[in-house]
């Protein structure tokens, strides 16, 4: 029998992968936003992967997650972001080390926002700063 810790966490992983590739189905070059790098946003952004996004913009409160993430996935920091200002896999950001909102942050790096974004911490705050990092899409577009 598997101890109910480890199939609590098993179950996020389907959740952070669905909620990129069944929900917020990225297409393949574009942009994407991943609020919270837990279980679930890191499932996420194996799913933007999978899509393949071009770039992957990972927003955590938690500065220990950023070491967590580094050692699983190919990772720039934003020091490195803003000397190369080249495109990322994975762009790690920390809302506390801005004095702008996150999602002022996201646009003006992306030159005016991703194409989705993904929300998994379950705050508010970060489902309207997700929601806001989005850029504007033309209905009849799309």
């Amino acid at each position: 029998m598997v101890p109910q810790h480890v199939s609590a966490a098993l179950s996020f992983v389907p959740a952070g992968l669905g909620a990129t590739l069944n929900v917020a189905k990225p297409k393949k070059g574009q942009s994407l936003a991943i609020f919270g790098l837990g279980t679930v946003g890191l499932a996420a952004a194996a799913g933007a992967r999978l899509s393949g996004d071009s770039r992957i913009i990972g927003v955590d409160l938690n500065p220990n997650r950023f070491e967590e993430v580094g050692s699983l996935l190919m990772v720039h920091t934003p020091e490195f972001l803003r000397q190369q200002r080249s495109l990322a896999l994975l762009s790690l950001w920390n809302p506390k080390d801005h004095s702008e909102p996150v999602q002022e942050v996201i646009a003006e790096m992306t030159n005016g926002g991703v194409d989705r974004s993904v929300e998994c911490t379950g705050s508010i705050q970060a489902m309207i700063s997700a929601f806001e990092c989005v850029h504007a899409v033309n209905p009849v577009n799309k």
